[in-house]
């Protein structure tokens, strides 16, 4: 008897969490469309595969048997991305996973400055396919049980953590030595006002962004607001969307690989708004003895 009430009053032995779908949903959409992105990245404006690329270095085969198997590369990726949105299948999302960690890994050999921070950047992007593996895992069909939502929750706030983490070093290095960040902000707001911008005013901007970024990290590890939560989603809305206002038709498959920036905050967010009743602290009085 008292081991049954135990386990009834177990929180880690509880059905599923209450509207568990939402957040299966938001995670579906999200692994879907970076899926999407990298194919057209490939299929569409022909971007090299950079992991593939970093497998066959050493094989010195010809370019046109590697653009080959890059073809197929991106046609499985789409396939992937339709599968994850009707039946998301567990082995399909830990070769994501592991397709976007050797990627990752292929940015981080290349011998730039912050090679690895740049690598850090995509751990929203890693990270994505694991935490909708774990709260819907299949086959065979388990149930998402309240560990499993924490943890791929948890999981999901690491890496959004150390992605805005990388980004804002990113930024705030860029901002002083120039790069890609810097000549994307660029374009985004001349094209956004129409005229020319001044480096001096692009620099500062993307400061902003950086320190933004890293204000966001702190934020995060240092509560559980949901409005922290919604504004780190925001955030990195407007990250995602920077190669699409930057370069239009050219920057959209980048948007698409980066939509985890605010598709893992999201998940976060809608997890807590309907699966989590916030409570009014409690204080309690020191108990005196004797």
């Amino acid at each position: 008897m008292n081991a049954s009430l135990e386990t009834a009053a177990n929180p880690f032995e509880t059905p599923r969490p209450r509207r568990i779908r939402l957040t299966q949903g938001v995670l579906r959409v999200v692994v879907a469309l970076q899926c999407f992105g990298m194919a057209a990245g490939h299929l569409h404006l022909r971007e090299p595969d950079q992991f593939l690329e970093f497998l066959l270095h050493s094989r010195n085969l010809p370019a046109a048997q590697v653009t080959s198997l890059s073809d197929l590369v991106s046609y499985g990726l789409v396939v992937a991305g339709v599968l994850t949105l009707l039946r998301p299948i567990t082995l399909v999302l830990l070769l994501l996973a592991a397709y976007q960690g050797g990627t990752a890994i292929a940015a981080a050999v290349v011998d730039v400055p912050l090679a690895v921070v740049e690598a850090a950047a995509q751990a929203t992007q890693i990270i994505v396919p694991i935490g909708l593996l774990l709260i819907d895992f299949w086959p065979p069909r388990i149930k998402p049980t309240l560990v499993m939502c924490l943890a791929a929750t948890t999981l999901l706030k690491l890496a959004v953590a150390v992605t805005f983490l990388a980004l804002g070093v990113l930024s705030l290095e860029q901002a002083r030595q120039g790069g890609p960040l810097l000549e994307m902000v660029q374009q985004a707001l001349q094209k956004s006002g129409r005229r020319q911008v001044s480096p001096e005013v692009v620099a500062t901007w993307l400061s902003l962004l950086g320190a933004v970024e890293i204000g966001m990290v702190l934020a995060l590890l240092s509560s559980r607001s949901r409005s922290v939560m919604a504004g780190c989603m925001l955030t990195g809305l407007l990250i995602a969307f920077l190669p699409t206002l930057a370069g239009g038709m050219s920057g959209y498959t980048e948007s698409l690989r980066m939509i985890s920036l605010a598709g893992a905050p999201m998940a976060i967010l809608i997890f807590h708004l309907t699966s989590v009743r916030e409570q009014p602290p409690i204080y309690l009085p020191e108990v005196r003895r004797g």
